[in-house]
């Protein structure tokens, strides 16, 4: 026994005396190989690995590091010229996962993610200019079908439909109009501006038109702080006056770009807690009407609850077993009603 523990101890010597004379393989790769792949960040972890330290080496590494790192910036430019978005972001991937520890690529990130953005508030905005175009000639084809049916009763009419669609996209193309102006499109900025005011004349505002007529990001800013602010009045008139349906349209508006800051936020804790708050309260109501057999109406409470508080698990479950129960009962009637 004490024999081969000679033998193991004379091993383990040979071995730590051959690692002093080999370079160190963290990565079963010789660092001439990382650098080969461009993967600076485990061919540095590999020269820092081995003593003693070679600073001529790593002191390369830095520089091959810095020059791929330029070149593939570059490269993600092109493509975010090209809305190639998954090829930049492959790029990008690669850099974070071969550039040293500690380089920042925050600025490729945010740049990629800002020029997607844009390319999605376009055709969001092209969307809905041929939206407001189709709604024109529904509006055309209701006048005719009038004019046709002028001496009888309409059962088709949808006059009541299409103007609430036109109200929505009025809202949202002076939306998407402000977020245009952030950015500087004047273009669609005009195109969704005189639309939007088009279908809805008491959404014009002076400052907005004079923004996109001017082009100065002074005014721009100016103008959608306006357009918040008056979001802000809109939406705390809907909470002291519990207007909820204009409460969860304007709330929607508000939590997306360009409005922010302390105020926004504010107005929309104070909304948010007023949804809850009710949404609570015509859960308790509803389980009382259940319990008491009033299905039809807990039904119609559970509905209301949902659509304030729509991520509560507890308010679906309920509303679904409650409509089941609905379902069967409504069989039971029928069939009574056949016998």
């Amino acid at each position: 026994m004490y024999k081969g523990f000679k033998q193991l101890t004379l091993f383990c010597l040979i071995c730590m005396a051959g690692c002093t004379s080999t370079p160190l393989k963290i990565w079963y790769k010789d660092t001439a190989e990382l650098i080969k792949e461009h993967n600076y960040q485990k061919a540095m972890a590999q020269i820092h690995a081995q003593q003693p330290l070679d600073q001529q080496q790593l002191a390369m590494v830095e520089s091959l590091a810095k020059q791929h790192l330029k070149q593939q910036s570059q490269t993600i430019h092109l493509l975010i010229s090209q809305q190639e978005w998954g090829q930049a972001r492959g790029a990008l991937r690669h850099l974070i996962q071969t550039q040293p520890k500690g380089v920042s690529l925050s600025g490729l990130e945010n740049a990629i993610n800002l020029a997607q953005k844009d390319e999605e508030r376009l055709l969001n905005t092209q969307s809905f200019l041929i939206k407001a175009e189709l709604l024109d000639t529904q509006f055309r084809q209701q006048a005719l079908a009038n004019r046709i049916h002028h001496d009888r009763f309409n059962w088709f009419n949808q006059s009541h439909y299409l103007e609430e669609q036109k109200k929505q996209i009025a809202e949202k193309l002076l939306q998407l109009s402000t977020q245009a102006l952030r950015v500087k499109d004047y273009k669609y900025a005009q195109l969704a501006y005189e639309k939007a005011i088009e279908f809805d004349r008491q959404l014009g505002k002076g400052e907005i038109k004079q923004a996109i007529n001017a082009g100065l990001s002074v005014i721009n800013d100016k103008a959608i702080l306006h357009r918040q602010q008056d979001l802000i009045r809109q939406l705390t008139t809907a909470v002291s006056t519990l207007n909820f349906d204009q409460l969860l349209k304007v709330h929607d508006i508000l939590s997306h770009e360009p409005f922010h800051g302390a105020q926004v936020d504010k107005a929309l804790k104070q909304a948010q807690n007023l949804r809850q708050e009710y949404a609570q309260s015509l859960d308790q109501n509803a389980a009382r009407l259940y319990r008491q057999g009033n299905i039809l109406k807990s039904v119609d409470l559970w509905l209301m609850a949902l659509k304030l508080s729509p991520d509560s698990i507890s308010i679906k479950e309920k509303l679904l077993r409650a409509q089941k129960v609905l379902v069967k009962f409504k069989k039971l009637s029928n069939t009574s009603n056949t016998e």
